[in-house]
């Protein structure tokens, strides 16, 4: 690369070498003329040769110059021809003819030079410039004409010679004229022609200017018949030719922009160029007047069209100039009216403006102050002027924004940032934003640039919004992300502090039932009493919060012993079970509360993190508390790790039961129901038991819960109906008593799915159970949800003919108010009141009567449940009580062992069976959970 490099320059130093070589031997020549003359041929045929190689080299590159350096080639190859023939003439011995070959190579180069002259690439101008530029080539050719005149065409003119000849010797400084003229004209063109590199152009103009310096020499000494091969005339043709391939020679690359002194190099040129003819015209005219005496018509006609050119071009550059003025004119009138509307527009906006502009010295002196301060802030602008910035902040933050100021003296053009309050003029405090710059080094400003803004609403928006995000709108108590992150606190400063904490995780039980028979808005002021009631209950320093729906936790601090803990629940307890007015109606609930406790030992926390930590604290609680309200609610219950654990189970329970069914895992065990006066059966309850292969034996109060919460009792609720259908019918068809009753719980779930009726219809169907043998049970609370939609369902059923019982009738919310709503058919009295039949002073007695007496008094059977004793059944035989069941009478059997006991019904009353108070206490199996 590097060699290639400096191939342009070794030709370069070659040729001008050469050329010096070339002009000593015509100085000095050694030998005869004739050796002179032929140095002189060949050195001239060469440098064309040259001339034209270095051309055809530079056009080889391609680019938008290729044809211009083609043509100026081609000139010099013209020209080396004719130099060969001339050179041939004189070798033979014989003066070269008029016109002869010679002529025809000479003459022949012209043409192809000035075509390789303008096409040389150039930008586009306009008409004006263009004339300009025609103006201009016509007047360095008049310029030239009147040089050649008086030097070379008068005198060929006047020599008196045969036609032809004076044609051709005409032509050589007509020629040259031309030659001239476009070399001078493209050196003013040299603005436009910016993708030719300036030295290029130089090179090639002076090259031709060269050439016809020649030639103009050749005429003069051809007219004095004085011209002969050898003499220092030829160095016009050499150094044109050199100066070509030199041109040719010069790295091309790629376009740029030119350099901001090229241009001017440029511009210079082409103020100039023009110039140097006119100057030389009147160098040569003034020598030749002082000589030579009168110049000649034809000089005088050339003067007056030069004359006549120039009034006509600078009348053209006047009216450009007039246009140019004009345009600019208009321009600064455009701009001026734009500026004017720019600053009407920036003062109206810095005027009505929320935001402040302050410009203040180094000192915090004001400068200036924008109008827009009396709208935000209540001041006067003008008396603001030449105070301190910082009496209008508050007295806490003034020193800071003198620092601020301070800083950004030290920072020109660096923002700095400064929040700080502000008194407004009406005494009252704003929160501020402000950004400060330092533009003292300018000169239009030399000062510090304050932006202030009011961001007072969004300050308070902020706290708005950041309240909610961790507040409960409705009860105004924390909320489960704020009281996670006091917890978290609180774990954190356990150990320094030497105390233990606790939680208390509070759920109200059945609050699910005020809503739906009383409405949310009840609902609503029923957990607003309850917060301020949780509020007031607690310690200072404590935490209350609502975790979400009807869930509060309490976070207690500094326990010394867990009795703290304990004590505050039971206040708890017996505060929120006290009944809540609301809108004239007494409402009461009861809470279930769960208590977890981090001592400063606790093992299970001991290699958890805050978080963690806090997380398991609310799981434990919320365990412990689901165990409260399992074993009834109401109540306090504290973690223990074996609720973890019986959590577990409950998942893994979940997990095996999705399975049961397809694996047949369940079964069926009956339960008959006798009547009270005779002891006859007259039917059973459908009981539903699983044996797991996995987890083994699962009682029913462990996986009914779980199929009831996680929606899976309405398959499992299907299967009992089919296969309890199924089994009826076949001992319908084993001759039982044809007024047989199976009974089949029914959950809330199964009730309200949109399949039931269609499932209890196919289970009749398929098993051909007569619809009027089917009872179906179901607690009064699953009545009480969604009223209206129960009720229609529950009259669906009716109409295909079955029976429906209420299932522990008594312990309900205002069961009563919707008893005769329902089309009920049984009542099944809660085992809870039977246990107390036998105790005097017992409210359940009366209430059992009560019941008992409701029933008969809306012809409906009553059955009382869980009858274990002959004492009991005496005593519901009194109170009049149509039907019993219980382990008195026998306890969930297979079916095979159901069928005997059903036969014999109309022969062995069940009184005469064994009963339940000839067995030990230990003998007797758990109550089962119905299904």
């Amino acid at each position: 690369m590097k060699s290639a490099a400096c191939r342009p320059t070794l030709l370069v130093s070659a040729i001008a070498t050469a050329v010096f070589v070339w002009t000593a031997l015509l100085l000095f020549s050694p030998g005869s003329k004739g050796t002179a003359a032929v140095a002189s041929n060949v050195g001239l045929i060469v440098a064309a040769a040259v001339g034209a190689s270095a051309c055809y080299m530079r056009s080889r590159r391609g680019g938008p110059q290729r044809r211009s350096w083609l043509l100026l080639g081609s000139g010099a190859l013209s020209w080396g021809l004719g130099a060969c023939a001339w050179t041939a003439y004189e070798t033979l011995g014989r003066q070269a003819p008029i016109p002869s070959w010679a002529d025809v190579g000479y003459l022949g180069a012209v043409p192809l030079l000035a075509a390789g002259l303008l096409t040389l690439p150039g930008t586009p101008v306009r008409w004006p410039a263009r004339v300009r530029l025609l103006l201009d080539g016509a007047l360095i050719a008049a310029a030239l004409l009147a040089i050649s005149w008086v030097l070379v065409l008068g005198p060929l003119i006047n020599n008196g010679k045969d036609g032809l000849v004076q044609v051709f010797a005409l032509a050589y400084p007509l020629g040259d004229i031309v030659c001239g003229s476009l070399a001078v004209v493209s050196l003013a063109r040299a603005p436009h022609q910016a993708q030719v590199p300036l030295r290029t152009l130089l090179l090639v103009c002076l090259g031709l200017l060269s050439f016809s310096v020649g030639d103009t020499g050749f005429a003069l000494l051809t007219l004095r018949d004085t011209y002969q091969s050898g003499q220092l005339i030829g160095l016009g043709w050499c150094g044109g030719w050199a100066l070509l391939a030199v041109a040719a020679l010069q790295p091309s690359g790629a376009p740029s922009e030119p350099s901001g002194e090229n241009l001017r190099h440029r511009a210079w040129m082409s103020t100039s160029a023009p110039y140097v003819p006119l100057l030389a015209m009147v160098g040569i005219l003034g020598v030749w007047r002082s000589t030579h005496g009168a110049l000649g018509r034809i000089v005088v006609l050339d003067l007056l069209l030069m004359l006549l050119l120039v009034v006509v071009r600078h009348v053209l550059t006047q009216r450009e100039n007039d246009q140019l003025t004009s345009s600019l004119e208009a321009r600064v009138l455009d701009r001026t009216e734009a500026l004017s509307g720019w600053e009407q527009w920036w003062k109206a906006l810095v005027q009505n403006s929320t935001d402040i502009v302050t410009v203040v010295r180094a000192d915090g002196t004001v400068r200036y102050q924008t109008p827009s301060v009396q709208s935000v802030f209540g001041y006067d602008a003008q008396d603001l002027l030449e105070t301190d910035i910082a009496d209008v902040f508050l007295e806490p933050d003034r020193h800071r924004l003198r620092q601020c100021l301070a800083a950004a003296a030290l920072a020109p053009g660096e923002p700095l940032t400064f929040s700080g309050g502000v008194r407004h003029a009406d005494g009252s405090d704003c929160a501020t934003e402000s950004t400060v710059m330092s533009l003292l080094h300018e000169d239009a400003v030399q000062g510090l640039v304050i932006n202030t803004r009011d961001i007072s609403e969004r300050m308070q928006l902020e706290s708005e919004l950041n309240h909610r995000a961790f507040h409960d709108e409705l009860s105004g108590l924390a909320n489960r992300a704020l009281f996670r992150d006091r917890l978290i606190h609180a774990l954190n400063q356990r150990d320094r502090v030497g105390l233990a904490i606790g939680v208390l995780f509070i759920d109200l039980d059945r609050f699910k039932e005020v809503n739906d028979t009383l409405g949310h808005a009840y609902g609503d002021e029923l957990l607003v009493v309850i917060a301020r009631r949780l509020t007031e209950l607690v310690r200072p320093g404590d935490s209350v919060a609502r975790l979400g729906g009807d869930e509060f936790a309490v976070l207690l601090e500094h326990l010394t012993t867990p009795d703290e803990a304990q004590f505050v629940a039971d206040r708890l307890v017996e505060v929120i079970a006290q009944p809540v007015h609301v809108r004239e109606v007494d409402v009461r609930v009861r809470a279930s509360i769960g208590i977890t406790i981090a001592e400063i030992d606790d093992a299970e926390l001991a290699d958890l993190d805050a978080p963690d930590s806090a997380d398991v604290m609310l799981r434990n609680g919320d365990i412990a508390m689901y165990r409260a309200k399992s074993a009834g609610g109401g109540a306090c219950e504290w973690y223990r790790p074996e609720l973890h654990t019986a959590l577990l189970r409950r998942v893994e329970i979940e997990k095996q039961l999705r399975n049961a069914l397809t694996d047949d895992e369940l079964s069926l065990v009956y339960q008959p129901t006798a009547s009270v006066a005779t002891g006859i059966f007259t039917g059973v309850e459908a009981l539903v038991r699983w044996d797991s292969r996995v987890l083994g034996k699962v009682l029913p109060n462990e996986f009914i819960p779980v199929a009831e919460d996680t929606g899976l009792i309405i398959d499992l609720g299907a299967w009992v109906l089919h296969h309890a259908c199924v089994q009826a019918a076949v001992w319908l068809r084993n001759g039982v008593r044809a007024d047989f009753t199976l009974a089949v719980n029914v959950s809330g779930l199964q009730l309200l799915s949109s399949g039931m009726v269609d499932t209890v219809r196919s289970a009749l169907t398929l098993s051909g159970l007569p619809a009027e043998n089917l009872l179906l049970e179901m607690t009064e609370s699953v009545l009480l949800e969604r009223t209206d939609q129960t009720l229609a369902r529950l009259h669906e059923l009716k109409r295909l003919g079955i029976r429906l019982a209420i299932d522990d009738f008594g312990t309900g919310y205002s069961s009563l108010s919707y008893l005769s709503r329902f089309p009920v058919d049984v009542l099944k009295v809660d085992r809870s009141f039977i246990a107390q039949l036998q105790q005097e002073s017992s409210n359940e007695r009366e209430l059992t009567r009560t019941i008992i007496q409701l029933g008969g008094s809306l012809a409906m059977l009553t059955v009382a449940e869980g009858v274990e004793t002959p004492e009991q059944l005496a005593s519901l035989r009194a109170l009049g009580c149509d039907l019993a069941q219980g382990y008195l009478f026998s306890e969930p059997r297979p079916p095979d062992e159901i069928e005997p006991m059903l036969a014999r019904a109309d022969d062995a009353p069940a009184a005469a069976l064994p009963s339940a108070a000839a067995l030990p206490p230990a003998a007797l199996p758990p109550a089962a959970h119905p299904t």
